[in-house]
């Protein structure tokens, strides 16, 4: 027999263990179930002794029956209880040494059912004590804790399980989820947070992500810069970004991040950053340190975006006080030496790449910015509409009379079609040699040439500058 405190075997007679000094008692405690049917067993004896058809008189003749001699009725009830004793001793040894922890859960849901909370919680806690491998027995009896208002005992079980990485991973999450769901209660978001943090289960950490904010992402990269910078903050979940420039620690007090933090200035800055969800947690603290140098001026603004025109359009573009701008038409990179730009630009037709920069007066420039065009125009005039055009023009201006007569002149004046031509920077116009036709039929050129818009069929006097190129005059009767 061993000692049912420290488990030290016991010396035949002893009443007492000699290791830990505790008392042993002669009759075994029993759990209620054993209990039961031990009174049961007990009663059936009883039952027994007072069924007086099992005990004969003795047969005296005409006499009266006497009584059962003392010998006879003690012998009796030694029988009887030894029987009894003997049951116990079969209960004790077989039925309990048999009994699992799934027995002990099957008495704990009966006594629940029954509304014995504290004979269901001893259940469990023996059924835990026969296998602690299982800690559901350990969930099953911290929700009944909690029906009892023992919210503090409930949740020490549930951090039982959650502190174990031996129990199963669905018991510690649901455990994890109502111990969280308890200390939301008592407002314990410090609790909450160091759990949360700790859990490296992908479904608590997105459902209870306010209980552990990620930090913010700066970016770009911090570093030395010598143009201006425009930093960018981000996080992800619920909540707000706070930052600081100047290296103090930010807080729900600082400045709250809406658009992108502009560095244009020369000199350090120190931005920190920290995001707080809306469970009011704040993540930890990012920092990026730029350091600004010889900034450059601000690229320049080109009003006109990359892409297809189909009409006459100037290039227009601004800088920064104190900037300059150049450009190519070229492919290469603008530098200072480049053309400088000092008014809108007429589109050429066709494709063009524009690629600009600005530049101030110690030299430093900006980043290039490219355009790339495709102008053309659509052709709403005819050649025979564009002649018609011209002529009407000539007339209005009293160069032409009678239709086709120039005055004081010979003959008449045909005004005959050459060919379309392209002008970079204006459009496609339809060519017009004009021809003087004398009375006798003999043709002379009059050296002049006209262009007409294939577009709107605006008149323009053609001729050449110095490079050979095409010059346009435009003619109006006003």
């Amino acid at each position: 027999m061993k000692c049912p405190e420290c488990g030290a075997e016991l010396k035949a007679g002893n009443w007492y263990c000699e290791k830990c000094g505790t008392e042993i008692q002669a009759v075994p405690e029993f759990e209620p179930e054993i209990e039961s049917r031990i009174d049961e067993t007990l009663m059936g004896v009883a039952d027994d002794l007072m069924n007086t058809s099992r005990i004969k008189p003795v047969d005296l003749g005409e006499k009266k029956a006497r009584s059962i001699p003392g010998k006879v009725l003690i012998s009796v009830l030694a029988v009887a209880g030894a029987a009894a004793v003997l049951m116990i001793v079969l209960l004790f040894t077989g039925e309990k040494s048999r009994m699992t922890a799934a027995d002990y859960v099957s008495l704990a849901e009966h006594a629940r059912e029954d509304g014995d909370i504290e004979g269901a919680i001893e259940y469990l806690e023996t059924a835990w004590d026969l296998d602690q491998d299982d800690y559901s027995l350990l969930f099953m009896m911290s929700r009944i804790k909690r029906d009892a208002g023992l919210d503090a005992e409930a949740d020490e079980d549930l951090k039982k399980i959650t502190d174990n990485e031996k129990a199963d991973p669905d018991v510690r999450k649901s455990a994890l989820k109502e111990l969280i769901g308890s200390l939301q209660d008592r407002n314990e978001t410090d609790e909450i947070v160091r759990l949360v943090r700790a859990s490296d289960d992908p479904d608590i950490l997105s459902e209870y992500a306010d209980f552990a904010p990620s930090a913010p992402v700066i970016s770009p990269a911090e570093g030395t810069y010598n143009e201006a910078v425009e930093v960018v903050l981000s996080a992800s979940g619920n909540g707000k970004i706070f930052y600081t420039v100047g290296g103090d620690d930010p807080t729900d007090r600082s400045i709250p991040y809406t658009d992108p933090i502009v560095l244009d200035e020369e000199g350090v800055y120190r931005i920190r950053a920290v995001f707080i969800s809306d469970a009011g947690v704040p993540g930890d603290i990012t920092e990026a340190v730029f350091f600004l140098d010889d900034i450059c001026p601000a690229e320049p603004v080109i009003m006109e975006n990359s892409g297809d025109y189909d009409r006459a359009t100037m290039i227009v573009a601004v800088a920064e006080e104190g900037s300059f701008i150049y450009y190519t038409t070229d492919g290469t990179d603008p530098t200072p030496e480049s053309t400088r730009y000092t008014a809108p630009v007429p589109m050429p037709v066709g494709h063009s790449v524009f690629r600009f920069i600005a530049a101030d007066l110690e030299g430093n420039s900006s980043p290039v910015v490219e355009r790339e065009y495709n102008l053309t125009y659509s052709r709403l005039v005819t050649t025979d509409q564009a002649r018609e055009k011209l002529m009407s023009l000539l007339a209005k201006m009293d160069v032409l009379i009678d239709g086709n007569r120039q005055r004081g002149m010979d003959g008449h004046y045909e005004y005959d079609y050459d060919g379309d031509i392209t002008i970079e920077g204006a459009g496609e116009f339809y060519k017009f040699v004009e021809t003087q036709v004398l009375d006798d039929g003999r043709r002379i050129a009059s050296g002049l040439l006209y262009a007409v818009s294939t577009h709107d069929g605006s008149v323009h006097h053609l001729g050449y500058d110095s490079s050979g190129h095409y010059t346009l005059i435009l003619m109006s009767n006003r």
